[in-house]
């Protein structure tokens, strides 16, 4: 059975408050949660009055499960935390071709429980229409990256703080190791869109520039909560 699984990340981008009561969700499943990672969102302050939005802050929820289970989620957790309304939060899937043994077996019982999605069969990913774009660039540098990538037709992103890994030599020669603070920017955006945005934003804010960014496209098979039906 297990060669018949197929695993894909599963994410949240949604307001604390409502990242708890997704987190109980998932508890009431008892699915895991790999991660939960406290981030911001991109629109100032004046838009977010504007909208009721409150705080900008933000929480990136990261699972991974198996296809059947990553639908049932993205469903249960739209319908609950109402994703439908502008602002309450964005879920997405990512198709993972691998996973650890440990992982396939520990779903193996769960995912013969569930009954096949009704609305989207098979294992094949449709046509992609939607992707995230991640520009990982030197700390302070995101609101350049938000400016480039809004000129050139993105809506909003959602921004994470990290810290850069790896040898400093190393890092140093191919021009990437200056500053070790790092923020990532994540927009999801239209396919069509992908290029002009990621090219916008190397323009302003890519490895020959002070922010030293790096962009990146990842293919995402569901979103909801970008008024887009589920």
């Amino acid at each position: 059975m297990s060669d018949k699984l197929s695993f894909r990340v599963l994410g949240f981008i949604t307001t604390p408050k409502r990242a708890k009561k997704a987190l109980t969700l998932f508890e009431e499943e008892k699915l895991p949660i790999q991660y939960v990672i406290n981030a911001s969102g991109t629109a100032s302050s004046e838009t977010l009055d504007i909208l009721g939005l409150g705080s900008p802050d933000r929480s990136l929820i990261i699972s991974v499960l198996t296809k059947n289970l990553s639908d049932k989620m993205i469903r249960k957790v739209h319908n609950e935390l109402k994703f439908n309304v502008p602002g309450n939060g964005i879920g997405f899937t990512v198709p993972l071709k691998g996973a650890n043994n440990i992982i396939i077996k520990k779903f193996e019982e769960l995912d013969s429980n569930e009954e096949e999605n009704p609305i989207r069969k098979g294992d094949t990913v449709s046509e992609i229409k939607r992707v995230i774009i991640a520009a990982i660039v030197n700390q302070g540098y995101s609101e350049e990256v938000m400016n480039a990538a809004t000129e050139a037709g993105a809506t909003g992103g959602t921004v994470i703080h990290g810290r850069q890994a790896g040898n400093k030599e190393i890092s140093a020669l191919w021009g990437v190791g200056i500053h070790e603070e790092k923020d990532v920017v994540m927009i999801i955006a239209d396919a069509e869109s992908k290029v002009s945005i990621m090219q916008a934003i190397c323009r302003d804010c890519g490895i020959n520039s002070e922010a030293k960014g790096v962009v990146l496209s990842i293919p995402l098979e569901t979103v909801v909560g970008l008024n887009t039906p589920l």
